[in-house]
């Protein structure tokens, strides 16, 4: 089971690794791009909801790896 901070870590990485905007991401996901205007802050906290669609686009099989470069916005382990 994924926590809150996976699945916005493994969104951050998405975005990170496909040289997305987040304004393009944010359309692509069917928001708006404010929904995505923070994503990078430490202390991004968007609804449960929100983080459903953001994780529509992103492939099954797409996984972050401990051994990636950090993300902006991510804590340190």
């Amino acid at each position: 089971m994924n926590t809150v901070d996976d699945v916005i870590a493994r969104i951050r990485r998405f975005v990170l690794q496909n040289n997305m905007t987040k304004s393009r991401f944010a359309l692509q996901c069917g928001l708006q791009v404010d929904v995505t205007r923070k994503m990078w802050d430490a202390d991004w906290n968007p609804t449960i909801a929100t983080l459903r669609q953001l994780e529509k686009p992103i492939p099954d099989d797409f996984q972050v790896s401990a051994n990636d470069p950090g993300c902006p916005g991510e804590k340190a382990a």
